[in-house]
């Protein structure tokens, strides 16, 4: 059950989708988890934001995707941003089911950055995208 609940915080509580004023992203968590300082919605509001969010996690090196990890593999998140916005943006964080860091964030694609806030590693990304198109590798614990 743990397992899953990780997983499902990176696609629940670990995201939150930024537009266009932190082009070089946030220095904050803004992911919109338990005990983050906001979400999306703190610095962008206003006009028509339909966004979609598609997550999916796979095993490093591998395309199929899994529902629940093996302590110790490293993971693959895949995030696609879509919407009406021709710039896009995001940040995203893993967490256990009592709100804590798990696992070591690391790798992002380009155009993404792993910080470090609070005792959390946060993904986001550094330059705004076109395409709304990033990746990270976690490593469960």
């Amino acid at each position: 059950m743990k397992k899953y609940y990780i997983l499902t915080c990176i696609a629940f509580t670990g995201l939150a989708v930024v537009l266009m004023s932190s082009s070089s992203g946030r220095p904050d968590d803004r992911t919109g988890a338990p005990g983050s300082v906001g979400n999306c919605g703190s610095c962008h509001s206003g006009g028509l934001q339909v966004t979609t969010v598609t997550i999916g996690v796979t095993e490093k090196g591998q395309t199929t995707p899994v529902t629940k990890y093996q302590p110790g593999k490293t993971y693959t998140v895949g995030l696609l941003i879509g919407g009406l916005s021709t710039t896009k943006g995001f940040q995203s964080t893993v967490l256990d089911a009592s709100n804590n860091k798990t696992g070591t964030t690391a790798n992002a694609s380009a155009g993404a950055k792993i910080i470090s806030t609070n005792g959390r590693d946060i993904a986001s990304h550094s330059t705004p995208s076109s395409t709304g198109i990033w990746s990270y590798d976690w490593t469960a614990p």
